[in-house]
């Protein structure tokens, strides 16, 4: 197993319901169906016919989030946007996840 895995498994185990993957183009309720040949797997994206029943998978799209997508994993991004709405007593929910991460963008 290398580092990747490791922090990967890190992850679900403390949020295991949520998956962070990269995509080629924003996907919405409307084009779920286009997920797996829209995705870009980072060494930590997991399999996700693996993935439980009633997981939520959170796809980030390189075209939003390019500069930090680019120096990190879809995983990484996604635990750093959780750990900064813990910190800050934020709700996990999809506006907070990915302001979290446009404001890393800007950052960057």
């Amino acid at each position: 197993m290398n580092g990747n895995e490791d922090f990967s498994a890190l992850v679900r185990s403390v949020w295991p319901r949520v998956v962070f993957v990269k995509t080629k183009k924003r996907i919405t309720k409307e084009n779920f169906s286009e997920l797996e040949e829209s995705m870009i797997r980072d060494d930590d994206t997991p399999d996700l016919s693996g993935i439980e029943g009633g997981a939520v998978i959170f796809p980030l799209p390189v075209s939003s989030y390019p500069s930090v997508l680019r120096s990190m994993t879809a995983s990484l991004a996604g635990w750093w946007a959780m750990r900064k709405g813990d910190s800050e007593g934020w709700e996990k929910n999809d506006e907070n996840i990915r302001s979290c991460i446009s404001n890393l963008e800007m950052d960057m």
